[in-house]
């Protein structure tokens, strides 16, 4: 069998024990540092407890934030299981969404939209995975430090994404045309 899951022990380990209390331990040494400026621990906890849960807004908030840094974190923690140190994930999500955002403006009013988002969703893994493909072969190849690579390759996708930011012209229909400055397409 090529996968194994080991049963959990009922009784949490030391690994467990270590881990709540250095949460508690940050917990209590950022209210500390909070009593000392000035401000009520208490009061700040509770206010970004409640900025992010509080209302419908906030949690939509919270959830748009916190579903692409989970679904980065889920895509590169096979390559950190095969010992394949990728620091490129936020180059390889800015260049997916690129390439899930041009099929969206592209074939946005061509397709049905459950239709839609399963290719913007198909075009946007290609374009992150070639991204990383695109290390892989250089690692295969002339044996690359994969984590300089990845690392420099953020750079060339937020370059990227800022060329398309940035530039005025007939082709770049990520920008509207209608607006005196460069602005994203709603």
């Amino acid at each position: 069998m090529m996968l194994h899951l080991p049963k959990k022990s009922e009784k949490p380990g030391l690994l467990h024990r270590l881990l709540a209390l250095i949460v508690t331990a940050a917990l209590l040494l950022g209210a500390l540092v909070m009593a000392l400026a000035g401000v009520n621990p208490v009061t700040a906890y509770g206010t970004m407890i409640s900025g992010a849960l509080g209302k419908k807004s906030a949690i939509r908030q919270t959830v748009k934030i916190a579903v692409p840094l989970l679904g980065c974190a889920l895509a590169i923690a096979p390559c950190f299981k095969m010992r394949f140190w990728n620091i490129g994930g936020e180059g390889q999500f800015i260049l997916g969404a690129i390439c899930a955002s041009a099929v969206g403006l592209k074939l946005g009013e061509a397709l049905p939209r459950p239709l839609l988002i399963l290719v913007m969703a198909l075009c946007g893994l290609l374009g992150g995975g070639l991204y990383g493909v695109f290390v892989a072969a250089l690692k295969v190849k002339w044996g690359t430090n994969e984590t300089l690579l990845t690392l420099m390759l953020n750079y060339i996708a937020l370059y990227f994404l800022q060329f398309f930011a940035e530039t005025k012209a007939d082709w770049n229909f990520f920008l509207d045309p209608a607006s005196a400055r460069p602005k994203f397409v709603k």
